[in-house]
């Protein structure tokens, strides 16, 4: 499934239009409240959710900064600016609470659309997606039958919340389905990371046997050689990770002194580096302003070529609605300014968004054209205060598929605790799909 990327000019405006001022400028990522004159009224059927989670965004969904919003009432509240898109959790029966976002078909909202009900928004964009992409893919030989049967129900259904409901099931029946063929048509993939992310030197991996790929979190803590050593012997490829993290209280001088040191302890036993870990809140910790961010960036990477030639350099980025984050703006501005990076490791929020929103957001990301790898952070193992998913296991599985049936998506990693339970899952459904591991001639789905 393709989704055409809009041109820069209708995607952003320029940094400083209308007193909006993106995450990424001046200096990356960093966090404002904006106060601006007019109003935009936003409405939620108090039945759907609460707008306490309310994301303004770009055109392209990039979350902007958090604003001063006046309640109006119970189910609305008004914003300083017109949006061009909005995302909202949504409290849907049967399936769960996550986030839904609109961009007015594509063309932002204007003036004229307050006060803007989210949930006819919504459901009025996705019907027509989801209509058009059926009559598509039907005619490509895609078995949609399930997906036509749940946009019925949704446009049959007189309540408002079972219509969302039925809508999502469409619309994620599509992403199986197009996925899955796709699968099929090509006898799998013939290289594929299927990773699990650890968190310390002493964590224990004899168990993940079905998994070729090892994320490791080369900190200061942590003498990370036996671990090395184990998955080499099991032909583990293995990613390093936190080596330059937005959690780190350091200096400049101090980051770069710690990459150079994990990279002269560990080159020639780890090929993949994600240099920096989400890559715009880092440098925004840094207090660098754009130009000279970049140019510390572009040494960081380069010093990773001059240490080991053979190293695969990662660019991290986070992309999400809740935690006002995305790296779109910013690995355009890395892209033109030739920053020198081979890959893009990019983490995503199972609460960000159903399956067809994360399909349309990936092929974003693969338009950069460098490979993608994908960390997907899991529902936990506990009920999470504003977010859940019913159907958790099955979730997890789809987006396995459309991950795999992404040419531009090279690997897929998980944390080691999504092994655990989930959600009450004593059968071990989620153990069992993570664990089995990636066939790359013959991925099966989960049913």
């Amino acid at each position: 499934m393709r989704f055409s990327r809009p041109p820069p000019s209708a995607t952003r405006p320029p940094l400083r239009l209308a007193g909006i001022i993106p995450r990424h400028a001046e200096p990356f990522g960093i966090h404002r409240k904006l106060r601006i004159v007019s109003q935009f009224a936003i409405r939620l059927e108090e039945n759907l959710g609460s707008l306490a989670h309310v994301r303004l965004t770009t055109l392209m969904g990039e979350p902007l900064p958090e604003v001063d919003e006046e309640r109006v009432d119970s189910a609305t509240v008004a914003v300083p600016f017109v949006p061009k898109g909005i995302a909202n959790p949504f409290h849907l029966p049967e399936l769960g609470t996550f986030y839904l976002w609109t961009n007015h078909h594509g063309k932002g909202f204007s003036a004229s659309h307050s006060p803007l009900s989210m949930a006819q928004a919504w459901f009025q964009e996705r019907s027509t997606q989801i209509a058009q992409a059926i009559r598509t893919y039907t005619r490509k030989g895609v078995p949609l039958e399930i997906a036509q049967r749940s946009l019925e129900a949704a446009h049959s259904n007189p309540d408002r919340a079972m219509q969302l409901t039925d809508l999502v099931r469409a619309s994620e029946s599509l992403v199986r389905a197009v996925a899955h063929t796709r699968l099929q048509r090509l006898n799998g993939r013939p290289v594929f990371l299927w990773g699990v992310q650890v968190h310390s030197a002493q964590d224990e991996i004899a168990h993940l046997k079905h998994f070729n790929t090892l994320g490791l979190p080369l900190s200061e803590q942590g003498e990370w050689h036996a671990l090395i050593q184990h998955a080499q012997q099991k032909r583990m490829v293995m990613i390093a990770t936190d080596l330059v993290h937005p959690e780190y209280e350091m200096t400049v001088s101090a980051l770069e002194a710690h990459l150079l040191k994990m990279l002269n302890r560990y080159h020639g036993y780890i090929r993949y580096w994600e240099v920096v870990r989400d890559a715009p809140t880092t440098l925004a910790r840094t207090g660098l302003p754009s130009g000279t961010a970049i140019e510390f960036l572009t040494r960081l990477y380069q010093s990773v070529r001059e240490i080991d030639p053979q190293a695969v350099r990662l660019l991290g980025a986070t992309h999400s609605l809740y935690y006002y984050k995305s790296g779109l703006a910013f690995l355009d501005e890395c892209i033109e300014q030739e920053v020198p990076f081979e890959g893009i490791h990019l983490i995503l929020y199972w609460h960000d968004g159903d399956l067809f929103y994360f399909e349309r957001l990936l092929e974003h990301y693969g338009d950069f054209g460098k490979p993608l790898y994908v960390t997907l952070k899991l529902p936990p193992e506990q009920s999470h205060p504003e977010f859940w998913r019913a159907d958790a296991v099955r979730w997890i599985d789809s987006f396995c598929w459309m991950a795999l049936s992404k040419g531009f998506i090279v690997g897929l990693i998980f944390d080691l605790h999504s092994l655990e339970p989930l959600y009450g899952d004593v059968g071990g459904a989620l153990s069992t799909l993570l664990a089995r591991g990636y066939n790359p001639h013959c991925y099966e789905p989960l049913e």
